[in-house]
């Protein structure tokens, strides 16, 4: 069982191709036309990275609303790093979500996140009623869950990517890719987030990684 989060940056030479191929959706939702100027003038949020991070808590502690949309899920299979990080054989299936969080309306993170199959059966019905990753997990019995790693890296987004967060070409994100443990130290899941790089400043804090 690994009890502290660990937070490692990591060079674009590091990280695997996203594992997308095999991804059906169940209910698309089309991504919306973006504005080449509509990041002028947006304030940078604070996102505090810790053993237990929540982007809704986050928000909230700095008097701002937050928003969750789910864009799609269906099943899908992982293989290499993300079959290693949830404890996974290669090809397992899991459950694949893939989610817009906004603060104030204004886009800031889009995720997509690995469940594993037959623990996590339905979750994607379960967090389009909720709307909150931490609130479908509870209705699996996990009261609580930490992060065991989170890698960060600085690159330019998909052209998916841009267009959810409403991201001229050529504008930097923010990539923070998480490993989820319950109490026990089992994988919950796995996200992949990507955040506007001039929308939010991350904030490790050391006393979290005790």
């Amino acid at each position: 069982m690994v009890d502290a989060a660990r937070f490692v940056a990591v060079g674009s030479q590091d990280i695997e191709p996203s594992q997308r191929d095999d991804f059906r959706p169940l209910a698309l939702v089309a991504p919306p036309q973006a504005d080449v100027g509509a990041a002028t003038g947006h304030v940078r949020r604070n996102r505090h990275l810790g053993r237990r991070t929540r982007f809704s808590a986050n928000l909230a502690a700095q008097g701002r609303e937050p928003g969750h949309r789910l864009l799609a899920a269906g099943p899908a299979t992982v293989s290499g790093s993300i079959a290693a990080d949830l404890e996974l054989p290669e090809g397992a299936p899991v459950t694949r979500l893939e989610t817009l969080s906004v603060a104030d309306g204004v886009p800031m993170s889009y995720g997509v996140h690995e469940f594993p199959l037959p623990r996590f059966a339905g979750i994607e019905q379960c967090y389009g009623r909720v709307n909150s990753l931490t609130e479908a997990l509870r209705e699996y019995g996990v009261a609580d869950y930490t992060r065991r790693v989170t890698r960060l890296l600085a690159r330019l987004p998909s052209e998916r990517e841009a267009r959810f967060l409403e991201l001229s070409p050529g504008r930097p994100v923010l990539q923070s890719e998480a490993v989820n443990v319950d109490p026990a130290g089992r994988p919950t899941h796995h996200s992949l987030a990507v955040f506007a790089g001039d929308r939010v400043q991350m904030i490790v804090q050391p006393d979290a990684l005790d």
